[in-house]
Parts: structure tokens; sequence; C-alpha cells
């Protein structure tokens, strides 16, 4: 009995290292929708319930100043009838995140001349004949957080004391405006976390998150980049994260070395693809798949290590090489 009970105390940590791997690897998943957690009646256009915190990604203005409308609604979204009966108040913050899902540190923004001046954050009303006027913005601020035995500078902006009425149908409207300007100083767009802080209702009631992304829409075309530091030593990843973003519609080829790699189960999953050998690169599996940047501009996707894998420099793992490739524009037939 004993040792039936150590095997399976044994398997459960396993699977939580194995689980807790998978998410560190897999921090921000690409565009889907908001909607799936239909039915609760504390709901937002860019946040909801669903674990992880899911993105959203909107297009960059002609100008570097980049405004996305917020609400917060007291009923499942689109569906007015379901309407909580009971009031419900709570703060809205706001972090500035890298292309990772982690909070910008301020000194990795301040050392790359990051400027937060035109980020911020503000309550708005929305009068009778449906103009909006802004609140005062709150810009965000270098703020000192507590992570676990450490503390961390990031940068956060927080609305305080939002409240939605009982029993009858109400929105609170928020502003987010971000410099698109900005986002070139990293390896990808600059993302900000959304997420509630519920001071008081039922306990049917759950806190809301998400992130929202500008990307610059490209002129024309599609590329795969390697998304980890290259600077690290790669026996430091179990797995790689990449990204697929671009500009119009097209069908693209991801080829790869299956001796070194393996594509992510779920990414299969979610865009219902299936494994092929490429008859144009022997020895290299691959996926085919058409993209359209109306629907989606970018997909993060993960490859993991094969138990022959013997790459010893991450450079190796740039899209391009021996192990990975892309074909931007693959002419089916």
């Amino acid at each position: 009995m004993m040792l039936t009970w150590l095997i399976i105390a044994l398997f459960t940590i396993a699977s939580i290292v194995a689980f807790a791997e998978f998410t560190r690897v897999k921090k921000v998943k690409r565009v889907v929708s908001v909607q799936s957690d239909e039915g609760v009646m504390f709901s937002s256009n860019y946040m909801s319930t669903i674990i992880p915190a899911q993105v959203r990604n909107v297009p960059k203005t002609t100008d570097d100043s980049n405004s996305v409308e917020i609400v917060v609604r007291n009923y499942p979204q689109g569906n007015v009838s379901r309407v909580y009966p009971a009031s419900i108040s709570y703060k809205l913050k706001a972090t500035l995140c890298d292309a990772n899902g982690d909070p910008l540190i301020v000194s990795q923004a301040n050392s790359a001349a990051f400027n937060t001046a035109n980020y911020s954050i503000c309550t708005v009303t929305v009068n009778n004949n449906g103009t909006r006027t802004n609140g005062n913005s709150v810009n965000f601020a270098s703020t000192t957080v507590q992570v676990g035995n450490e503390t961390k500078q990031y940068y956060i902006a927080t609305i305080d004391t939002n409240s939605l009425e009982g029993g009858v149908t109400d929105e609170n409207y928020f502003l987010l405006t971000f410099d698109g300007g900005q986002k070139a100083l990293f390896a990808s767009t600059v993302y900000v976390k959304l997420e509630t802080e519920i001071e008081n209702a039922g306990d049917d009631i759950s806190d809301l998150a998400g992130y929202v992304g500008i990307y610059k829409k490209m002129d024309s075309g599609w590329s795969m980049t390697l998304s980890d530091d290259v600077s690290k030593n790669v026996e430091d990843y179990h797995g790689f994260n990449y990204t697929l973003a671009g500009s119009g519609s097209t069908t693209v080829r991801i080829s790869w070395n299956p001796n070194q790699l393996r594509i992510s189960e779920l990414f299969l999953k979610e865009n219902s693809l299936t494994v092929e050998n490429d008859a144009g690169n022997v020895g290299m599996k691959c996926v085919t798949f058409t993209v359209n940047s109306e629907n989606v501009s970018r997909y993060d996707i993960q490859f993991y290590k094969v138990s022959t894998f013997n790459l010893s420099s991450m450079n190796d793992l740039a899209v391009g090489n021996a192990n990975i490739k892309l074909n931007p524009d693959y002419k089916v037939g």
C-alpha cells in the first residue's frame, strides 16, 4: 500500500511540473474570441474569465497614438436579457507587458528609452446623443510589486472604484491609449494586460483578465521568427517559441527537422492541422495552412525538443536554417 501511494504521489508531482513548464512556455495565446464564457454576468469586450488570459490584437492606426475602448458589463456579452441582480464594484488595473505576457520591468524599459508618457487609461462617459466624454487620464507609473521573495518595478495604471448597478443593464467604458511607435524598441508587440479586482460582488462573480496588443500591419507578406532570447544557452529551454505574423491572405508552409523538434499538439488541434512529410525538403516534416490577417494576424507556435535533440546553439533554431523553415507563399499543387 505504501508503495502504491508513493507511485501516485510521484506521478502527481511529475504532472504538475510538466504542466508548469508548458504554461511557462506558452504565455500569450493567439487571437481568440472572448465570448466563450458567454453565460457570465460580468463580462467585457477585451477581458474574460478564461484561464490563461486571452489575447486580442488590434491594428495600429496611421499615427503613433492608438486608443482602444474597453467595455465592462453586468450581463453576458451579447445577451442583455440576463442582468446581474446585485451591484458590482471593482478596480481596473492595466500593466505594460512584453511579447511573452510578462510585466515589463522598469529597468528594462528605461534601458531601451521606453517612453510611457503616451500610455494611459481613463474612464469614458457615454452621453445621451452617443458622444463620448473622457475623464481624467491615469498614466502608467512605476509601481513596486512583491513577487515571491523579490521586489520588482512594473508599469501599472489603476482606476479605482468602478461600479455597475444591479438589476438593470449597466456598462462602464474606459479608453486605453498607448504609443504604437514604441513597440519598435522591442522584439515584438507591446501588450497591456487588463484585469479587474473585485471589491464587492456576489460569490458567483469572478475577476476578468485579458491582453490587448497593437500590431503594425505590414505592406504584405508573412514572416516567422524565433521569439526566445538567443543569447541564452540552448540547454536552458525545453521548448521554443516562434511568432508567425503578417498581412494579407496566402498559404504558408512551416517545415522542421523531426530529429530535433516536434510541433505543439495544441497548435495542431486549435488550427485543425495535420503533420506531413515535406516533399520539397527531404527528411523534414511540415504543416501547410491558409492565413488571412483579417481574421488572425499573429500565431504563437511552440516547438519542443525530441529525445535525439543535439543542437548546441540557439542560432541553429533560427528560421531559415536546416532545422526550421518557412515558405511564406506556398503554391499548392
